[in-house]
């Protein structure tokens, strides 16, 4: 083969194994059926020449094969098609072909597969998971066992094994009774397996750098933490909370159409909110267990956690939404400290917050002081600005020529708060993104009010 760039796309099966060819150019050069075996893929990578860029769908298959590939190619990625839609025929030749034409246009999402130190820790919490569930499975086989025979068998008490004579007793068929003495047999290996499981889990888990940092978040105890390591695996996966959101399943979904309208000739956003569609169903469940766990024994114990939810509650807001609020709140906190490195602090509050405190105001009628505000506030609709949706833009200055920059996007205004300012006396500024910040600001760093000038 010429050396030069070349995309495959593999479908990767248990016994076979797909492969498709690509030039830079998009004309397939090659097809071959392999056996998913690690010899037959590593002589087939070495015959080609030039930089190689892989692409497979995620699957049992995927971490293996990527630490595979991984020195053996200059580019691998591991992609998750699930919200695509397939109107065309399906079959094995037939994605690897889309595989090898979406890697080269770059239309596709790659899934982590990193952080191969941790692998073995993966795998002791997986196992932990594994007996945990299978322990419930078996408790909830033998409450289903009792209750087909009309049995009463609430609480605890059924799984405790100075009763179990007495509850087998209340079985009166042979066959049934015998069901139920596995049963418990099952129930006494998984409760003699759990603790030698869950020790070689922290232990594995004490090893990493981050445990000490995160174990001082409230709520956080040995088992979450361990959980947290092996799944994230590292914060750098992650820029802004919100993509930790997103991936832990506390994105909220919106919807919005017809968000602009023409405006003496020049496009405006509408003042209204899109419209919320719940949380994001596409999400990594462990995490979002650990999180929910962690604001759901916050919310019944005394300290800063709870004191932040009941703050929620005086507002008006419901039980289930200031929950997941503060779940939220945890989320972004875990993700701050692990980037930081500094412990949990309840009497340090982020620079952020520090400076909207001071500049809030109660008595004024936009909620903030110090910059100057004389409008009637933000219920009147002459020449003020409200919270969502960006400001129409001021008259054009004679010999000035027109940018469309100056048009703020929703993101440039999602921090801002509802205060009231003439529009007439905004200054036309070009609207900058979030930068990328590999750690929180500092004291020195705060962010200064939104209307500040200077």
């Amino acid at each position: 083969m010429k050396r030069s760039t070349k995309y495959v796309g593999l479908d990767v099966h248990q016994s076979a194994t797909v492969a498709s060819v690509r030039q830079e150019d998009g004309r397939v050069i090659a097809r071959s059926v392999l056996p998913t075996e690690e010899h037959a893929l590593v002589e087939f990578f070495r015959g080609m020449r030039g930089s190689i860029h892989v692409a497979f769908e995620e699957g049992t298959q995927a971490q293996w094969l990527h630490d595979l590939l991984l020195p053996r190619a200059d580019h691998v990625v591991v992609c998750h098609r699930r919200k695509e839609d397939r109107l065309a025929n399906k079959g094995d030749q037939v994605d690897a072909d889309e595989l090898s034409q979406k890697l080269r246009r770059g239309g596709l999402r790659p899934v982590y597969h990193g952080s191969p130190h941790q692998a073995i820790l993966r795998e002791l919490t997986r196992t932990y998971q594994n007996v945990v569930d299978d322990g419930t499975r078996v408790k909830q086989r033998l409450k289903a066992l009792f209750r087909a025979r009309a049995i009463q068998a609430p609480g605890k008490r059924v799984y405790n094994p100075a009763h179990r004579q007495e509850w087998l007793a209340k079985l009166p068929d042979r066959g049934v009774r015998f069901r139920a003495e596995m049963l418990y047999t099952q129930l006494d290996v998984l409760r003699q397996m759990r603790p030698k499981v869950k020790d070689a889990m922290i232990a594995e888990a004490r090893r990493d750098p981050a445990w000490a940092v995160l174990h001082t978040i409230p709520f956080f105890g040995p088992v979450r933490v361990s959980l947290l390591l092996a799944t994230l695996r590292t914060p750098w996966r992650f820029r802004t909370k919100r993509n930790l959101w997103s991936y832990c399943g506390l994105a909220v979904v919106t919807r919005s159409s017809s968000d602009y309208a023409i405006v003496h000739g020049r496009p405006v956003r509408r003042r209204r909110g899109p419209m919320t569609r719940g949380l994001n169903r596409h999400h990594n469940r462990i995490v979002k267990n650990v999180f929910k766990g962690a604001a759901t024994a916050a919310t019944g114990r005394p300290g800063p956690l709870r004191d932040f939810y009941l703050d929620l509650l005086e507002r008006g807001m419901r039980e289930e939404l200031a929950r997941l609020t503060l779940a939220r709140k945890l989320a972004a906190l875990t993700l701050r400290i692990w980037k930081t490195g500094e412990p949990f602090d309840p009497t340090k509050a982020p620079a952020r917050d520090v400076v909207l405190d001071r500049l809030r105001d109660p008595g004024h009628r936009c909620g903030w002081k110090s910059h100057g505000c004389r409008s009637p506030g933000p219920q009147s609709r002459r020449g003020t600005l409200r919270t969502l949706g960006p400001p129409a833009e001021p008259e054009q200055a004679p010999g000035r020529p027109r940018a469309e920059s100056l048009i703020e996007p929703w993101f440039a205004l999602r921090d801002r708060p509802a205060c009231s300012i003439p529009l007439r006396s905004r200054q036309p500024t070009r609207a900058q993104p979030w930068p990328r910040r590999l750690s929180p600001p500092t004291h020195a760093q705060a962010p200064r009010h939104p209307n500040h000038r200077g």
